[in-house]
């Protein structure tokens, strides 16, 4: 079926088949891999109960792509769901590549079809289906290539997203083995070929691709992953991409540097608070609801979109200090005393609405100075507290 007058065309297809048939690409404006632990299983434990009754069909909703650059769609929704899959494929190759001649022959088959393909040009496998900036190299050398190759590095996970593909992929691994535990040593190969055969032809999406006239960033904002509905954050990031035009990557990687400062102490829920708290520093409080409309009013073109992505790079060190500041090494000349008195209002009274003011009193004061305010602030500090504690 077909979009009539727009050239959107969508099919039913195994996700597997989608990993087959064409060369994926995450484009910028996507978050990292974001599923947990419970997603992953969840998918896991869905397929062994559809596989377990004769393969019928399994839907998984819609993935939707558009067209990219250098042959690649680009996947506007279903990153997780295809990830995933590439995981679990990879864990059923590895294990293949411990048994027989014959076992590894297929093993190198499933590489090729699913997850590797090797370009001429460069000398080296790329992945069917590129993930993001930060997330690919990781994707690639911890579990697209195989364990044999010597080109397969061992390297710890260096931010949240890459921890997320290390469970994944520790996950598939024990359910593959959980799925050939019960089965013959002759039989066990047998098993997981069925398996490959499920994701190819029975584990169902709608794929759905649009044109490139119709805009992937306003799409990404209607669509949602299985599991993981767009956050403010995705939205906002989605938004200053696209105003960001021949400057994309300039923005993509200070974006990437803000969230990875902001991930060294919390989640994805410190990065939009830390969003509108910069937002409150320099255009007045901001409740989080308003946010995105705020931002969206404010930033018209691409150099507006490339300053406050850099002032938020820019400023994101100090305030995981805020939220760190015995240990934090960024502020030279603030001395320990004023260091206790913002550890004693962030970390104990915990009060977090007064981190803008706190931001702006070291950008803007003398280390003195700094001190004072900052005696003052833990005053307001416990009667604010105190305040809330009083029985009525």
């Amino acid at each position: 079926m077909s979009g009539r007058g727009l050239g959107i065309n969508a099919h039913d297809v195994g996700l597997g088949a989608t990993l087959n048939q064409n060369l994926l690409m995450v484009p910028p404006n996507q978050r990292s891999y974001a599923w947990e632990a419970p997603h992953v299983q969840t998918l896991l434990e869905d397929l062994s109960g559809t596989i377990s009754a004769d393969g019928a069909p399994y839907f998984l909703g819609t993935v939707v792509l558009t067209q990219g650059a250098d042959g690649r769609l680009e996947v506007a929704d279903g990153q997780q769901r295809l990830a995933t899959t590439s995981i679990l494929i990879s864990a059923i190759r590895d294990k293949l590549e411990e048994m027989g001649e014959a076992e590894k022959k297929a093993a190198a088959l499933f590489t090729t079809e699913y997850l590797l393909i090797y370009d001429v040009m460069t000398g080296e496998n790329t992945p069917r289906l590129k993930l993001n900036y930060e997330d690919n190299d990781f994707f690639l050398n911890q579990i697209l290539i195989s364990p044999s190759e010597t080109t397969r590095i061992k390297e710890l996970p260096a931010v949240p997203s890459h921890a997320r593909l290390s469970t994944a992929a520790n996950l598939a691994r024990q359910h593959v083995e959980n799925i050939i535990v019960q089965f013959k040593p002759a039989d066990k190969a047998k098993e997981l070929y069925k398996w490959v055969k499920f994701l190819r032809e029975s584990a169902m999406v709608i794929a759905i691709i649009v044109p490139d006239s119709i805009n992937a960033y306003t799409m990404f904002e209607t669509l949602n992953d299985r599991g993981l509905r767009a956050s403010q954050t995705d939205i906002l990031k989605n938004f200053l991409f696209g105003r960001a035009q021949d400057r994309l990557h300039e923005v993509q990687m200070k974006w990437s540097s803000m969230v990875s400062a902001i991930e060294t102490i919390g989640d994805e829920d410190l990065i939009l608070t830390y969003l509108r708290h910069h937002w409150t520093l320099t255009h007045g409080y901001t409740a989080e609801r308003e946010l995105a409309a705020l931002v969206k009013n404010e930033v018209a073109g691409k150099q507006q979109a490339v300053t406050l992505v850099t002032q938020l790079d820019a400023a994101a060190s100090d305030y995981t200090g805020l939220l760190n500041p015995l240990e934090y090494i960024g502020w030279q000349t603030i001395d320990k005393q004023t260091r206790a008195y913002i550890y004693i209002i962030t970390k104990i009274l915990a009060i977090e609405q007064i981190l803008p003011l706190l931001l702006a009193v070291l950008k803007k004061f003398e280390p003195a100075q700094a001190r004072i305010a900052m005696k003052m602030f833990l005053n307001w500090s416990v009667r604010f507290r105190g305040c809330l504690e009083t029985p009525a």
